[in-house]
């Protein structure tokens, strides 16, 4: 892989390690103008422009 991208729809955001009142609750949070703000911002995009080898350091 050298680059790519994926789009992620918002509402399809699912939190798999709660159940109940908690699930829905932080769902809803991160669905809300809170945090990603779905009703305005449907989509989130995730753009891959430079892949490098792992080297355990940080920086360039």
């Amino acid at each position: 892989m050298t680059s790519g991208s994926f789009i992620i729809p918002i509402v399809s955001l699912n939190v798999l390690n709660l159940e109940g009142d908690l699930k829905a609750m932080l769902e809803n949070h991160l669905k809300s103008g809170d945090f990603f703000n779905g009703a305005i911002h449907p989509n989130a995009k995730f753009e891959i422009k430079k892949v490098s080898p792992y080297t355990g350091k940080i920086g360039r």
